[in-house]
């Protein structure tokens, strides 16, 4: 009975039925393969946007690589709490832009860099914002964190250069882009638990939006 059950297992073959393709599973070795690439894609992408960030600025004829560098990192994070982290990295880089343009007398790239810093802390905190109060862990707050410490910066001393090199209006601009951060930014804190309110999670389509309640 052994020698014929072993007959079968090794010459039995399901059948086929016309016109379908029997199903093959992944092997192991094709899953290595694709992590190993997504890995590889990941560590290119990352080497050429430091390289773009060390030789180019927004008066760069090759800063749309660095930015075209950029989104396509943002595209490869499929994480929400890793997106997020990109994108307040990114804001900190926006930030060094504006002062270095601001100091080479290049006022209006330095209003366009301000306004790009504060949209990347938009889409951190939305992105922030939308993961389940259940799966917000240690790194969740850590990132939420660098966000909060990136936004409470004050843009003083950046409208203070302007207006020394007489470039009035664009501080102005900048003031005003701040001021409109700040009035976005008083929302999203209130999604994500900052300033001793429970966090609020999204409301659903046709949902009322949930009220904050006061931490104890």
């Amino acid at each position: 009975e052994e020698r014929r059950a072993g007959w079968f297992h090794r010459t039995y073959a399901p059948a086929e039925v016309p016109g379908r393709k029997p199903r093959k599973e992944p092997s192991r070795v094709s899953k290595a393969t694709a992590m190993g690439l997504a890995m590889l894609l990941a560590l290119v992408a990352g080497v050429v946007l430091a390289v773009a960030a060390a030789f180019s600025g927004p008066d760069s004829s090759v800063y749309g690589l660095k930015r075209a560098s950029e989104a396509a990192l943002l595209g490869l994070s499929t994480n929400r709490v890793s997106k997020a982290d990109l994108e307040v990295k990114l804001a900190a880089e926006r930030t060094k832009e504006a002062e270095s343009m601001a100091a080479a007398r290049h006022a209006d790239l330095t209003v366009d860099a301000v306004s790009a810093h504060f949209d990347d802390l938009r889409a951190a905190a939305a992105d922030l914002a939308g993961i389940p109060l259940s799966h917000r862990d240690q790194r969740w707050k850590s990132v939420r964190d660098r966000l909060e410490a990136d936004a409470a910066k004050p843009i003083s001393d950046l409208q203070s250069t302007l207006s020394a090199g007489g470039y009035k209006a664009q501080a102005a601009e900048v003031k005003a882009a701040y001021d409109r951060f700040q009035n976005d930014h008083k929302e999203f804190d209130k999604k994500l638990g900052v300033g001793g309110a429970a966090p609020i999670p999204s409301a659903g389509p046709g949902q009322p939006q949930p009220v904050a309640t006061p931490t104890k």
